[in-house]
């Protein structure tokens, strides 16, 4: 999640990422806006000047494409996170082969179950004592 890298300094460690995908969500418009500070007043830059970062989508989205990944830029609405999970959510596939070592187990609960024998004993210990007296 970023507005922009220095595409030529990071080139090399998106190469290097090996079998993990690089997806970037870019954050900003490229017109640029000031960033507004908890304490008032704006980020300014070290010679005073208000700095105003600008979305740079093109390096952002051949970072993304060099890294097997998928860019896309802030929405207001989900669109942007569901391009992003459909991405992670397609099937790994290694050399036209699907690598079945990567599938998760999926668990068959069968908790509930054990509830039915256990509400038996529950509903003993709910019942009225009787004691006769003397």
């Amino acid at each position: 999640m970023t507005d922009g890298v220095d595409a030529d300094k990071t080139q090399s460690a998106v190469t290097e990422l090996g079998n993990y995908n690089l997806s970037i969500l870019g954050v900003g418009t490229a017109d640029g806006a000031p960033i507004a500070l908890p304490e008032g007043g704006f980020l300014k830059d070290e010679h005073g000047a208000i700095v105003i970062p600008k979305l740079n989508a093109g390096d952002l989205a051949k970072l993304a494409r060099l890294g097997n990944g998928v860019y896309q830029t802030l929405t207001a609405n989900d669109a942007d996170i569901l391009a992003l999970l459909a991405a992670v959510d397609k099937p790994v596939q290694q050399q036209g082969k699907e690598n079945k070592n990567l599938l998760l187990d999926q668990w068959q609960d069968q908790g509930p179950w054990l509830l039915l024998l256990v509400l038996p004993l529950a509903a003993l210990s709910f019942r009225k004592a009787c004691y006769v007296s003397p």
